[in-house]
């Protein structure tokens, strides 16, 4: 039995109630095999996640982010695990992960590799920014800016590739001046910088003021409980506060018809989400996005 197990927490090694409600979306036919398996489950570690690499079982996924109007703008990637377990063959959906180093330069690697290879006949400035999370592990690491500056020489990366990269907001653990600094380096590099899961974190606005991004993502927390009034009025707040200071907006979680539209009417430049679609391997059609970008225009 094959299905998608898509984690919003990582660390988690065993699928209480609690913990399935809170941090899993499993689809219902494979939930009983998984909780029978729950001991077994691996843990989540770089030490298991290299294992997996060395016995590709590694792969890459897309997620798609939208203009308001239905352009697309963007593809996210994530990370899939499938795991081989004697209850049940699922798959381990990462989006976000503090994955060490040498996991991050591999996924920065297979992402621009097949990127290149999906949109290579597209011309440049038609072509969707391909965004990929780094780990504060990796992003403070001494030789990290050495290390993208080879990638950069290995791949001849320029401008016309918009590359993203994103940045957890809790991931903001090193000193104001060296993540400046790190952030100023790439920016003149010709990479946009983003941070995401914003208002999940604890850094302040006057933090947020100085570092040389491009964009805020905003927690999906948020965006799931935008029908109720706090959570309305903090979304409210942010992208005022971001425009104010000259930054994008983007709504992670939008899942539905009525919290797109919402958003959308509230002036958020870019939102993502499963209302636009599934996620998607390199080797999908492209018209999948192309009847999404339609049905949101409709």
């Amino acid at each position: 039995m094959k299905a998608l197990l898509l984690l919003h927490k990582l660390g988690l090694t065993n699928l209480s109630d609690e913990q399935v409600d809170k941090y899993y979306q499993i689809q219902s036919q494979v939930l009983p095999a998984l909780e029978a398996s729950a001991d077994s489950l691996p843990e989540i570690t770089d030490v298991s996640l290299k294992k997996a690499l060395k016995n590709e079982q590694l792969s890459l996924r897309y997620f798609p982010r939208a203009f308001a109007n239905g352009d697309l703008a963007c593809h996210q990637v994530c990370v899939v695990w499938c795991v081989d377990n004697q209850h049940a063959d699922y798959e381990i959906v990462f989006r976000q992960f503090d994955y060490d180093e040498a996991l991050n330069f591999w996924i920065l690697e297979q992402a621009i590799t097949e990127y290149r290879h999906k949109f290579s006949a597209q011309e440049s400035t038609l072509r969707p920014y391909l965004s990929i999370q780094i780990g504060s592990s990796c992003l403070y690491s001494q030789q990290f800016l050495a290390r993208f500056d080879a990638l950069i020489h290995q791949y001849d990366i320029g401008a016309d590739d918009r590359l993203e990269l994103l940045v957890s907001e809790n991931a903001l653990t090193a000193t104001p001046e060296l993540t400046e600094s790190i952030f100023a380096g790439l920016r003149k590099r010709g990479v946009s910088v983003v941070i995401s899961n914003f208002g999940a974190g604890y850094s302040g606005v006057a933090y947020l003021k100085r570092l040389p991004i491009d964009a805020i993502l905003i927690d999906r927390a948020f965006i799931a409980e935008i029908d109720n009034p706090q959570s309305e009025a903090i979304v409210d707040a942010v992208i005022s506060m971001s425009h104010h200071l000259g930054l994008k907006v983007i709504a992670d979680g939008v899942d539905t018809e009525a919290q797109w539209h919402s958003l959308a009417n509230k002036d958020c430049d870019m939102l993502q989400g499963r209302f636009i679609t599934e996620s998607f391997s390199a080797r999908e059609s492209a018209n999948q996005l192309a009847e999404a970008s339609a049905n949101i225009k409709a």
